[in-house]
């Protein structure tokens, strides 16, 4: 037998009892401009309910129907928002590479053929510009605590702030 003593555990409850850390700079502004553009942002995710939003591609996606093309320009006009949400910072590369996907296509009748891939991107773009924006939406006052509500978490992550 061993005759070293039983490693004690560390207490870990300790850390909970201090405040969180202070949002850094970026996020502060981000903070401050989802709260100064709550309006913009809310009236913009309202606007995508309507013609072109989510049921609407969805309902032009599967009935293989070329104006499935169209909401590519809501799509440009969410990540606009976003991006002048924090005007000079880059957005996630993987999000930028799924709008580059999804965006600044032409219908043509050789996309037929191949529907899935050609049109597929265009719906994904929408969809995931769509989610950020509901989060920026739902979003403009988040709490400053450990734990953060995913919807955060995932803007945060849009914007690389770690």
């Amino acid at each position: 037998m061993d005759d070293q003593e039983p490693r004690k555990e560390k207490d870990f409850r300790s850390i909970f009892d201090k405040p969180p850390p202070e949002p850094g700079g970026t996020e502060t502004i981000l903070r401050g401009n989802l709260r100064e553009r709550a309006g913009d942002l809310k009236a913009l995710l309202e606007r995508t309910r309507g013609m072109n939003g989510p049921e609407d591609a969805f309902c032009e996606f599967y009935a293989q129907s070329f104006k499935v093309f169209a909401v590519q320009e809501m799509t440009v006009e969410i990540v606009e928002m976003l991006e002048s949400l924090l005007p000079g910072e880059d957005l996630s590369p993987f999000f930028r590479r799924v709008i580059a996907e999804g965006t600044g296509k032409t219908f043509k009748h050789t996309d037929n053929e191949r529907w899935v891939e050609s049109a597929g991107p265009i719906l994904t773009a929408f969809l995931h510009a769509r989610f950020f924006l509901e989060m920026a939406c739902t979003n403009t006052d988040p709490p400053q605590a450990w734990i953060l509500p995913p919807g955060w978490m995932a803007l945060r992550t849009l914007y690389g702030i770690h």
